[in-house]
C-alpha cells in the first residue's frame, strides 16, 4: 500500500471575525480531501460543511459525543449541510479542533465523510454521506451561530497516494 501524501491546496488563518471561509477550484487530481480547522468562536462552536453551494437535503449524517460524564448522540436525514461537530460546552475564546475526510470527492458516486472533533471539554466523531454525484469543487465552512473570530485557521488539503 502506497504511503498517502498530503499537499497543502489552501490555507486561512483569520485576522478579524468572518462569517464563512470558503475553498473553491478544489483540482480533481487527489483520492481525497482533508479539512484541518482550528476554530474560534465567541458563542460554542458548532462547525458546518457544505459543498458546491449545495444548500438541498442531501446531507445525512450521525454523530455521537462525550463530555467525559456523559455520552450524547443525533441522526440528521436531509439535511442542508453536513454537522461537523456541535462543541456546545466550549467557554467563549477557546479552540475547538476538527479533522475532517471527504472521500469519492472526485467521482460521480455519493461522496462520504468522517470527522473527529475536540475541545477542552468534549470530543466527538461524525460520519456522513453527500447524496450528489457531482464532483465536489468548493467547500464553504460556516458556523450555525455567530461568526468565526480572530486566529481561526482551516486548512484544505489534497490526499494523494
Amino acid at each position: 500500500m502506497a504511503t498517502p501524501t498530503y499537499d497543502l491546496l489552501d490555507s486561512v488563518t483569520l485576522t478579524s471575525s468572518q462569517t464563512s471561509i470558503n475553498f473553491t477550484g478544489i483540482p480533481q487530481t487527489y483520492k481525497e480531501l482533508v479539512v484541518r480547522a482550528t476554530v474560534r468562536s465567541v458563542y460554542f462552536t458548532r462547525l458546518r460543511m457544505t459543498v458546491n453551494s449545495n444548500t438541498n437535503s442531501d446531507y445525512q449524517s450521525v454523530m455521537g459525543f462525550g463530555t467525559g460524564g456523559s455520552a450524547y448522540g443525533y441522526r440528521l436525514s436531509n439535511g442542508n449541510y453536513f454537522r461537523l461537530g456541535d462543541q456546545t460546552y466550549v467557554s467563549s475564546g477557546t479552540d475547538s479542533i476538527y479533522i475532517s475526510t471527504l472521500g469519492n470527492y472526485s467521482s460521480s458516486q455519493y461522496k462520504s465523510i468522517v470527522c473527529e472533533s475536540a475541545d477542552t471539554n468534549a470530543t466527538g466523531i461524525m460520519a456522513g454521506t453527500l447524496q450528489n454525484t457531482s464532483a465536489v469543487t468548493s467547500v464553504n465552512m460556516f458556523l450555525e451561530q455567530g461568526d468565526f473570530t480572530s486566529t481561526t485557521k482551516i486548512e484544505l488539503y489534497g490526499v494523494a497516494g
